[in-house]
């Protein structure tokens, strides 16, 4: 009775370490597949940010606003005007 107890627990000890391996090795598998799914949702990432810079370059290129602003109506100043406008100062504290 104490071998078939020792069988027993050696056994289950066995089919303990089987499973530990099983279970690791997809857990492996699945991480790597994990790992590429997030490399190319950057790769992704990265190609639209690099497509949002250029767009934000040609958006904010002096030609483009300066054609922009001709369509809407604004012209180009003749001469260098400044107005100040006087600020008041609270000095009732």
């Amino acid at each position: 009775m104490k071998i078939v107890l020792i069988y027993l627990i050696f056994a289950i000890i066995v089919i303990s370490i089987i499973l530990g391996n099983i279970w690791q090795h997809n857990q492996i598998i699945f991480l790597g597949y994990r790992k590429a799914e997030l490399v190319k949702d950057i790769r992704e990432l990265e190609n639209e940010r690099n497509e949002l810079k250029i767009e934000i370059s040609r958006l904010s290129s002096f030609s483009r606003i300066e054609k922009v602003a001709h369509k809407l109506g604004l012209i180009t100043p003749q001469k260098i005007e400044v107005i100040r406008i006087p600020m008041e100062v609270d000095n009732e504290n």
